[in-house]
């Protein structure tokens, strides 16, 4: 059975704030991506009420996407400068940062729900063109694997769902537009849920990107734009 979809925000996606596509929460604890003093992405955490925030990344090297490891101990995230993107994990208090990623763009760390892996969007440019799939790897950054292998369309934000099984992503396969799809992760068999359209009355199509599962796996939640 699908499950049911809830929109849960506009425009959410490409935020460097609270609202960070990236940001992640463990016990209290939020994971974000925000300005610096010095107007740089760095990665904080922070209760829920916004107090006691600490950064955990610093320098020139921006870092965004936050995620927290289901057992809370780390956090994985991405390192950005110039046009290179690699995912980092580190100690959830911002302590032993080791690079999980050496080739090409990657970003969007999810881990599986026991821990042991982590799905993440994978790109090769090629001169102007970047195309992205979905890749996974061992939570130590070995054994890395594809999942989708498309030549002309990206495949972005994986989430795993609760059980395991599927991973919920953004791609403008088939239509060149955003839309919601699952993947099933026992035969790769691929379902789309949402149908980017065109507004009429603003004069842009609308699209779905950001996709995040309920913890009892039955409703996704997304961004619009």
């Amino acid at each position: 059975m699908r499950p049911i979809i809830v929109v849960l925000a506009i425009g959410i996606a490409g935020c460097v704030d609270e609202t960070d596509p990236g940001a992640s929460h463990k016990e209290g604890i939020i994971a974000v991506a925000q300005w610096d003093d010095n107007f740089k992405a760095h990665i904080f955490t922070m209760a829920g009420d916004g107090k006691n925030k600490k950064q955990l990344t610093s320098g020139q090297t921006e870092y965004w996407m936050p995620a927290f490891s289901p057992d809370g101990k780390k956090i994985a995230y991405v390192s950005r400068l110039s046009n290179k993107m690699d995912i980092y994990v580190m100690d959830a208090a911002g302590s032993n940062q080791q690079s999980l990623t050496s080739s090409g763009i990657n970003m969007a760390p999810s881990w599986s729900p026991d821990g042991t892996k982590i799905a993440f969007a994978h790109g090769e440019p090629k001169g102007e063109v970047l195309n992205l799939n979905l890749w996974t790897m061992n939570a130590d950054g070995s054994d890395k694997s594809a999942l989708t292998t498309s030549l002309q369309e990206d495949n972005n934000v994986p989430t795993w769902s609760a059980d395991g099984k599927k991973i919920a992503f953004t791609s403008n396969r088939n239509v060149g537009r955003y839309q919601i799809w699952t993947l099933d992760l026992t035969d790769l068999r691929l379902t789309q849920l949402t149908t980017a359209y065109f507004n009429s009355t603003i004069g842009e199509w609308i699209e779905q990107k950001v996709p995040a599962w309920s913890p009892d796996g039955k409703h996704i939640a997304f961004g619009r734009a």
